[in-house]
């Protein structure tokens, strides 16, 4: 609408019968983009136009009353007038058709065009949205498939793509100058997987703020308020500088399931207002008119104050460090990692609330950039910078990690490892600090716990709020995992302060229950604070243990596929698998084994489960020759490969996956514990922490290529983590379709002499989603100390 009040309408039409007013002209074909100027009360047109060969999206107007409309426009009969992009670039199409983004300026009386140009690569490029400065300059958004979209000056110069190597998209900002005929800036905005850009407003500074959607974990992220996905597909909206040569903060915005922002506007003080959709329960919500999602989708509307200074940087919550006896003459302590790969020195925080043995406090360090820190003993690490821990006795608690002064919140990490001597070496159990925006707000389960005469299981809880956050009371329901034998029994509830930790031992053995399968259920049922809850099992002999993760049960993951990434049977490991139907209702999992390294498909089968039941399977190879899958003969050779598991009639939200592939020594086991992975975290590129090489230890590295149909290749970068210098790449590791590949002794491979470092697996060649990970075991070398392993999770 123009300052007179008359309104500007755009669309797309191929009809000979368009109303049309006294003035009405076309440009290019007859058929493609209109645009008509209606009178104030909307009585008359005042003026209609066709720009041909194109579909418009969005219109802008300027003070004189020049229109200004983009979209997407084809290869023939688009009119060029005054262009920056004068031909059409879209060549690289075969199964869709090419388009180009453009844009047309008419002038006030709607009988010329000013300029009329394309703005786009070799494939698929449109535009959403426009917006125009007060010199006439144009800002655009939308989303491109190309590889050659036009940049100038980019804060990211390529196409991260998405999930289909040929039409995955990113968004893209561009600015454009008041002739048309030169970009100011121009550049892609995504992560590995599909993005775009759907609205755009400046302000009166020539700052832009661009909203959309993103399904992608490693969005660039910049000073957010929310740092991380919700999710499956999340808004965002991001502030770029005048120049357009670095963000002033960019943020997702959503819940864990589908949201997208449509559209933003600016107040005067340029506070942006902000309007999509959203399907998630969990939608971020502030002084709220209506702060439940009423059903099916919502729109949503937020605003989003310019002050980014006051946004949270990267933080973290430790479940338990501990310096404290166990069962069968164990005593554990806790290794803690720190991670800065960024290129500021970061502040960290440290928040310790004893759980036992006394001592809490809060105390600060700092981490180096590029640097990463093994330290061996948490306790006695905190205790020197200050916090009044005990000198000795069985001591423990949580930990909240904050760090500050970042480029970014992806820079960093902290990771836990929690072990116990044994007479030939140590043996426990990892896991990863959880960021903030990850931690449980809704019911969860922990699956596979069993208590027999080999393991015994454990389930903690803690509360995982701030002192503002205040107390909160946990109900924990034990289930029997066995149809066949029926038990349920709720807990007293349990009320925490903040930051406390509660551990029940021997869990299916309590309350009068003596389950040998079984699996808990944690509820919130009082409180705001988020919490967190896992589960441990533990070998009777040597107390090595596996750290058994949450399964989110409030549609915190989309999808119906899981796949554990490695299931063997050799000469000395056996993998086990457990299987979990936490729902009320039967469900179908469709199975297959793919060989690795010839990615030959064993062969197809299905796995029932019954409602609620859990199946905890020894020996998975064993159990699939039983059953006479095809190509899994006899035992002696060396069986190893990935599992993938589609559920036929649920969600990932229902059905648990996890395996523990372990050895037999010293009269039990030792082993790691890892879980099927429904959402990958890796796509184009991944990042792994906490690598060691020692006289103690060894880090093997492993990829899997998910794409069934064809190989990829991937580049791995080195860091030496006590001097932060990238050391080397290893070049180019191709990893055959559906294939599983591990690298042994990875550092003393391609980085020998370093103790402890980092590496980023970066994909050169191939489509889909890969998973990537390492496993620290016992020992210098196979055969030597325990061999036990712990799991390291790649990070985005």
């Amino acid at each position: 609408m123009d300052s007179g009040g008359n309104a500007y309408v755009t669309g797309r039409t191929s009809s000979s019968n368009f109303p049309t007013a006294t003035s009405h002209h076309v440009f290019g074909d007859s058929s493609g983009s209109f645009v008509v100027k209606l009178n104030s009360s909307g009585s008359a047109l005042i003026y209609s136009a066709i720009i041909g060969a194109s579909g418009s999206s969005a219109i802008a107007v300027d003070s004189s009353g020049s229109a200004y409309l983009t979209g997407g426009a084809g290869s023939t009969g688009f009119p060029i007038v005054n262009a920056f992009q004068s031909a059409f670039a879209g060549t690289d199409c075969v199964t869709y058709q090419c388009a180009n983004a453009f844009v047309s300026k008419l002038d006030p009386a709607g009988t010329g065009l000013v300029y009329s140009t394309y703005l786009g690569g070799n494939k698929f490029d449109a535009a959403r949205a426009i917006a125009l400065d007060a010199s006439g300059n144009v800002y655009l958004t939308g989303r491109t498939t190309s590889t050659t979209f036009p940049t100038r000056n980019p804060i990211q110069a390529e196409n991260h793509g998405g999930l289909d190597e040929n039409f995955g998209f990113d968004a893209f900002v561009a600015k454009l100058d008041a002739l048309g005929g030169a970009l100011v800036y121009s550049t892609y905005l995504g992560g590995d997987y599909d993005d775009s850009g759907s609205g755009i407003a400046v302000d009166s500074q020539g700052n832009a703020y661009v909203v959309g959607m993103t399904e992608s974990p490693n969005f660039p992220i910049m000073r957010p308020f929310q740092p991380a996905s919700g999710g499956h597909r999340d808004g965002f909206i991001v502030k770029l500088n005048p120049e357009g040569s670095a963000f002033e903060y960019s943020s997702y915005l959503g819940g864990s399931t589908d949201d997208s922002a449509g559209s933003i506007a600016l107040d005067s003080s340029a506070k942006a207002y902000v309007t999509g959709y959203t399907f998630s329960k969990n939608f971020p919500t502030v002084n709220a008119f209506q702060a439940s999602l009423a059903g099916g989708d919502n729109v949503f509307v937020t605003k989003i104050y310019d002050e980014m200074t006051s946004f949270v940087p990267a933080s973290f919550f430790v479940p338990i460090v501990l310096s404290a006896s166990g069962m069968n003459n164990s005593f554990f302590t806790s290794e803690l990692t720190l991670t800065n790969r960024g290129p500021k020195d970061a502040e960290v925080e440290f928040t310790y609330t004893a759980a036992f043995g006394g001592g809490s406090g809060k105390v600060s360090d700092t981490l180096q950039a590029g640097h990463q820190r093994v330290i061996p003993d948490a306790i006695a690490y905190l205790k020197s910078l200050g916090i009044p821990i005990p000198e000795s006795g069985n001591r423990g608690g949580t930990l909240a990690v904050r760090f500050s002064d970042l480029a970014t919140y992806s820079d960093v990490g902290v990771a836990v490892r929690t072990t116990t001597a044994e007479p030939e070496g140590r043996a426990g159990l990892a896991y990863s600090a959880v960021p903030i925006w990850n931690l449980l707000t809704g019911p969860s389960f922990l699956c596979g716990l069993r208590q027999n005469a080999t393991d015994r299981s454990n389930v903690a809880i803690q509360n995982a709020g701030t002192e503002a956050d205040g107390d909160i009371s946990l109900r924990l329901t034990v289930y029997s995992g066995d149809p066949a034998a029926p038990f349920v029994k709720i807990l007293p509830d349990e009320k925490l302060s903040p930051g406390a930790f509660k551990q029940f031992s021997g869990i299916l053995q309590s309350g009068g229950s003596t389950l040998a399968n079984g699996y808990v259920r944690v509820e919130r049922v009082s409180g705001t604070a988020p919490y967190y809850a896992y589960g441990v099992v533990n070998d009777q002999v040597n107390s090595d243990g596996s750290f058994v993760p949450p399964l989110y049960a409030s549609d915190k993951l989309p999808g119906v596929y899981l796949t554990l990434p490695v299931v063997l049977e050799t000469h000395a490991f056996t993998t086990e698998v457990v299987l979990t139907n936490v729902s009320g209702t039967p469900k179908t999992l469709n199975c297959s084994y793919v060989f690795a390294p010839s990615n030959r498909v064993a062969g197809s089968f299905t796995i029932e489960l019954n409602a609620g039941e859990q199946s905890i399977i020894p020996n998975f190879v064993q159990y699939l020759r039983d059953r006479g899958v095809a190509d899994v003969g006899p035992p002696g050779p060396n069986y190893v490969g990935t599992l993938r598991a589609q559920i036929a009639n649920g969600d990932v939200n229902e059905v648990f996956l996890g395996a523990r592939t372990s050895t037999p020594r010293d009269g039990g086991r030792y082993g790691v514990f890892y879980t099927g992975q429904a959402f990958f975290t890796s796509a184009n590129s991944a990042w792994i922490y906490g690598l060691q090489q020692n006289s103690e230890n060894r880090t093997n590295l492993a990829i899997v290529n998910t794409n069934d149909s064809a190989s990829s290749h991937f580049d791995i970068d080195i860091f030496d983590g006590e001097t932060g210098l990238k050391l080397k790449t290893v070049e180019d590791l191709a990893v055959n379709p559906s294939g599983w590949m591990q690298i042994n002794r990875f550092l003393d491979q391609y980085a020998p002499g370093i103790r402890q470092g980092y590496v980023r697996v970066r994909r050169r060649q191939g489509a889909l989603f890969f998973i990537t990970y390492a496993v620290i075991n016992d020992g210098a070398a196979p055969g030597e100390r325990t061999g036990d392993g712990a799991l390291i999770s790649s990070l985005p």
